[in-house]
C-alpha cells in the first residue's frame, strides 16, 4: 500500500499512517498536532489542511517521495465554485481547434469589481513585442493572484498554447522534494 496515492486526504492520510505502524496518537506526538486534528483529518470532518500542517505531516510520516507527492496531492484544496456570470473567457471547458484545452484557469465565485483599469494595464503590457514577463507584486491579501487569473482570461486567444495557471503556494515542497528526488537519482547525495 505505501506509495499508492489515490483518495481523499483523511484516506491517503490513514493509509500512510497505517504503513508506517503508527496509531492515531503516536502520530500526533511525532508531527506536534493534537490527536483530535488527526482524527477529524483522517475522517473527513477537516478535508484540505493548511499547508503547515501537511508539512509537519509529511515530515512525522517519513514515507517515500511518493508517498509525500500522494499526500500533498491529496491536500489541494478544490478550486472555487464556478461562477456563471463570470466572464467566458474563465469557461474551463474552453477548446481549442483539435479538441485540446486552451487553460486551466480556476472559476471565480464573483466577479472581479473596481480592478479594470489594471487589467487592461497589464493585459496591453504584456501585449507587448518587447515584454516576455510580468510580474504582480503586492503585499498578501491584495488581489495579485486574481488579477493575475483575470488577464490571464483576457490573453486565453493571443497565444496558440493558451494560457496555463500554476498554483505556487505548493512550490516550496514540490521543489524540495523534486530536489530530493534528482539529487537521489544522479547520486550525488543520499
Amino acid at each position: 500500500m505505501p506509495g499508492q496515492g489515490g483518495g481523499d486526504f483523511g484516506t491517503v492520510l490513514r493509509r500512510q499512517r497505517r504503513a508506517a505502524g503508527l496509531t492515531q496518537e503516536d502520530l500526533a506526538a511525532r508531527a506536534g498536532l493534537s490527536v483530535r486534528g488527526i482524527t477529524d483529518l483522517e475522517r473527513g470532518a477537516r478535508r484540505t489542511p493548511r499547508r503547515a500542517t501537511v508539512d509537519l505531516l509529511v515530515r512525522a510520516l517519513g514515507g517515500s517521495l511518493t508517498d509525500e507527492a500522494a499526500l500533498l496531492a491529496a491536500a489541494r484544496r478544490p478550486a472555487a465554485p464556478r461562477n456563471w456570470h463570470a466572464v467566458a473567457a474563465t469557461d474551463l471547458t474552453m477548446r481549442a481547434p483539435h479538441g485540446q484545452t486552451r487553460h486551466n484557469l480556476p472559476g471565480q465565485p464573483t466577479p472581479l469589481l473596481g480592478r479594470a483599469a489594471a487589467i487592461l494595464g497589464v493585459v496591453a503590457l504584456a501585449r507587448r513585442a518587447d515584454v516576455r514577463l510580468v510580474t504582480l507584486t503586492g503585499p498578501g491579501g491584495v488581489g495579485k493572484t486574481r488579477l493575475g487569473i483575470e488577464v490571464a482570461a483576457a490573453l486565453v486567444d493571443d497565444f496558440a498554447d493558451g494560457v496555463w495557471f500554476v498554483r505556487l503556494w505548493w512550490t516550496r515542497s514540490w521543489c524540495t522534494s523534486a530536489w530530493r528526488a534528482g539529487s537521489r537519482a544522479s547520486g550525488c547525495c543520499t
